[in-house]
């Protein structure tokens, strides 16, 4: 797949349950690229456990990290992008050209002491003002 910031990946990729919340505001971020699977499965676990401290939640999150562990590729496509209102990722498997998953969490004003939290377990020594 060509490593492209192209809106259509986005709209050709995302799943009809959530189309209407990726589209529902301007995409101010957007971003496909290549990750290592198991780096992707333990952030994911770590963002899913902030979620349930912070009170989110992750829609797709358990199904994904259930996919993800399954999936036999070293590597994964994603397409990660956020709008005003949601953030989400968009799992593909190049060898066939297709999404394997999705996470969509709805975004939400962090506290100081979340970020603190969150920056420790993602091995972030400092975060930036």
């Amino acid at each position: 797949m060509k490593h492209s910031n192209d809106i259509s990946l986005l709209k050709k990729f995302t799943p009809n349950e959530i189309k209407s919340e990726v589209f529902s505001s301007e995409i101010t971020f957007f971003k496909y690229y290549q990750r290592n699977k198991s780096e992707e499965l333990r952030e994911l676990i770590i963002h899913i456990d902030n979620a349930n401290y912070s009170g989110l939640f992750i829609n797709g999150g358990d199904s994904s990290v259930r996919i993800l562990t399954e999936f036999t590729g070293e590597t994964i496509g994603i397409l990660a992008g956020r709008n005003s209102v949601y953030f989400f990722k968009l799992y593909i498997n190049e060898n066939v050209g297709e999404l394997i998953s999705f996470i969509l969490i709805k975004r939400k004003k962090r506290t100081e002491e979340e970020l603190q939290l969150m920056a420790k377990k993602l091995g972030v020594k400092e975060i930036p003002h």
